[in-house]
């Protein structure tokens, strides 16, 4: 008997939304975070689009893990290339993380949205939401990963092992890879489908980079807080 999917992949058809993982490179639903906090610190990281209107990236790009405290303002660039962008956006956006900083830098579900009121790109990716350690195992064997370094897009990519205690995903990081910024998308691709978004990268330790895969709770309350997001 055929072992039921349990991977929730939601194809996202608004038009001229869903893009593959050969347009990125070109692409507005790659954008790069300019974030200054309350605490007075500021960093830089790289947030994805998953909607016309709604982004997906790290929790520490969304508020400062060293002194948790969030955004006091930041500045959105689309398409991002390192010397160009297509679009800037500094208007009004709400977004939620879901990682605690309150007693330092916590890697486990170091995961945040950002919502615009208006519509704010053409062009987006698919996403889906794992569900299953089993298919990280059987179904999920290799991901991509994108960040910028320098500003330049990198990408890494590599065979994945699935943390169910910290609900992280890890793969042995490229050393072209390691100066990247944190919160570029981990895409995955089932044979015979587009590439898509299942998580954002977060940190590295050593050799070894890791993830948080986005979870059914994100999902649905980007949804509430108005992102153009088809539910799963």
């Amino acid at each position: 008997m055929k072992r039921k999917m349990t991977v929730l992949i939601v194809m996202i058809l608004l038009l001229c939304g869903a893009l593959s993982a050969a347009d990125a490179k070109t692409s507005e639903g790659f954008v790069l975070i300019r974030a200054k906090f309350k605490c007075g610190c500021s960093r830089d990281g790289m947030g994805t689009m998953i909607a016309d209107n709604g982004l997906v990236t790290a929790a520490h790009n969304i508020v400062c893990h060293k002194h948790n405290r969030d955004l006091k303002e930041c500045n959105f660039f689309f398409g991002w290339d390192g010397k160009t962008y297509s679009k800037k956006y500094n208007g009004y956006y709400s977004y939620r993380w879901y990682s605690d900083f309150s007693n330092g830098f916590n890697s486990s579900y170091d995961l945040a949205y950002v919502v615009f009121k208006n519509k704010a790109v053409n062009d987006y990716f698919d996403y889906g939401v794992v569900t299953d350690s089993y298919d990280y195992e059987y179904t999920i064997r290799t991901i991509k990963v994108y960040g910028y370094n320098g500003g330049r897009l990198m990408e890494d990519w590599g065979s994945i092992t699935y943390h169910e205690s910290t609900n992280e995903i890890s793969w042995p990081m490229s050393s072209s890879f390691k100066e990247c910024v944190s919160g570029g998308p981990i895409m995955y691709s089932i044979t015979g489908s587009e590439q898509h978004v299942m998580g954002v990268y977060t940190s590295i330790s050593g050799n070894t980079a890791y993830g948080s895969p986005l979870t059914p709770q994100l999902i649905v309350e980007m949804i509430e807080d108005g992102a153009h997001v088809e539910p799963f």
